[in-house]
């Protein structure tokens, strides 16, 4: 991951947060935990954090208050009145850095995962696909007894077959995931 655009370090709430430009576009990345219990991020991040203030000499406690950092100049801002101090490159932040580059691939894990698991359908989306499936298969039903043909056994299958996805994949016990939807079949020629 390329280095951060624009990065802010906060050290009372244990805060960082950053957005890297990839072609034009931002992606925020922000970790912190707070005092208040006001939780973002978790207690490693913390104790990760905490351990980058103590390797790069900063006490986040004490004197410190935030590190802004925009296109290779940054700033120290002191929380005892003290001056800000400016620096350019990374080697003030770049434990900083390290930490965010690791947390961002962390929460893009877990930005996959929860689109995984969103894409998973419940039953209750089972069962609606299902209901509109059958009640489009109607037609069929429909055509054959206005033109007083059979219904086709390819259809009479396909609908008992749509009635029985939930009990076939084992609806509330089994995986939504496995359940395959059968093929609507073709229309009779006359």
């Amino acid at each position: 991951m390329a280095e951060p655009k624009n990065f802010t370090v906060v050290f009372p709430d244990y805060r960082l947060q950053a957005y890297y430009s990839s072609n034009t576009t931002n992606h925020l990345v922000d970790h912190y935990i707070c005092d208040d219990g006001t939780v973002e991020g978790n207690t490693l991040m913390k104790l990760e954090f905490a351990n980058a203030c103590t390797t790069l000499g900063y006490e986040p406690r004490s004197d410190y208050w935030a590190i802004q950092y925009v296109d290779g100049q940054g700033q120290i801002e002191y929380a005892n009145g003290h001056p800000n101090t400016e620096f350019s490159g990374n080697t003030n932040i770049s434990e900083f850095i390290n930490l965010l580059e690791k947390w961002a691939v962390i929460k893009e894990d877990e930005v996959n995962l929860k689109n995984y698991l969103d894409s998973i359908p419940t039953w209750d989306e089972i069962r609606r696909t299902r209901d509109g499936k059958l009640s489009r298969s109607d037609a069929i039903i429909s055509w054959s007894t206005e033109t007083g043909n059979t219904v086709p056994s390819s259809w009479t299958t396909y609908r008992q077959e749509l009635r029985d996805i939930t009990t076939t994949y084992g609806a509330n016990t089994g995986n939504t995931q496995l359940v395959v939807w059968p093929t609507e079949p073709a229309w009779p020629s006359a």
